[in-house]
């Protein structure tokens, strides 16, 4: 339930608070990101069939583009450039949210 929470108030700060203006929307960005992602994987619990498999793997997969995403922005590599910091976003939380 705690997931739950984090997730929608990252989510509502992450989209009130604008880029550019100051740090926080990166804070709510990635609360809601983590969080998202972590309720995916912890889904796991209560699904049956093939979604078990599914949910793990898209949780999975949207940690370790955040990881990715986290190393682009501290310099460590240039993975995002094609697509931007917004496209990495997307990444990021569009298999948590399928």
């Amino acid at each position: 339930m705690i997931l739950f929470v984090f997730a929608g108030f990252g989510a509502v700060g992450g989209g009130g608070v604008f880029t550019l203006d100051s740090n926080f929307h990166g804070i709510f960005a990635l609360l809601s990101f983590i969080s998202f992602n972590l309720l995916a994987i912890a889904t796991v619990a209560i699904l049956k069939g093939p979604m078990k498999a599914v949910s793990a793997v898209m949780g999975a997969i949207g940690l370790f583009a955040l990881l990715l995403h986290a190393l682009s922005d501290f310099g460590v590599m240039g993975l995002n450039s094609p697509i931007g910091p917004g496209g990495m976003e997307h990444i990021i939380l569009f298999p948590a949210l399928i």
